[in-house]
């Protein structure tokens, strides 16, 4: 037999280099998947905050505890890695003030959503005179 014919299969360079291009193509998908991965908990633990801080708003909202309470955290819900905080201030109109509540995370990344908004207080009725 003669060795003069075309020759089949790849040569050991060509099939390094397949290997080195294959490798290069599996570690860019793997990035980009964690990075996705990574992405979607971080966009998952910001709703979870933010979900928090409006039920906190709206319990301190609904109960007047701002008044009371400035922070605490949500150990009692399940979730004792975030925290929160909570300041009022007045608006200028009457029986109006401003509410504002802030969830952090306990430790780790720094992460915090806000809520703010605007609670009506009853207005305070003097008692005796009249009646």
């Amino acid at each position: 037999m003669s060795r003069g014919g075309r020759r089949r299969g790849l040569s050991i360079v060509e099939a390094l280099v397949a290997a080195a291009l294959t490798a290069v193509g599996v570690a860019g998908t793997m990035r980009a998947i964690g990075s996705l991965t990574y992405g979607q908990a971080k966009l998952l633990e910001k709703q979870r905050m933010r979900r928090l801080a409006h039920e906190k708003f709206d319990e301190l909202a609904a109960t007047f505890d701002y008044q009371l309470a400035t922070e605490g955290d949500f150990v009692d819900r399940g979730e004792a890695r975030y925290s929160w905080t909570a300041s009022s201030e007045t608006t200028g109109i009457e029986n109006v003030v401003s509410l504002q509540v802030t969830v952090e995370r306990s430790e780790g990344r720094e992460l915090s959503e806000t809520v703010e908004g605007l609670v009506y207080e009853e207005p305070q009725q003097s008692g005796g005179e009249g009646q």
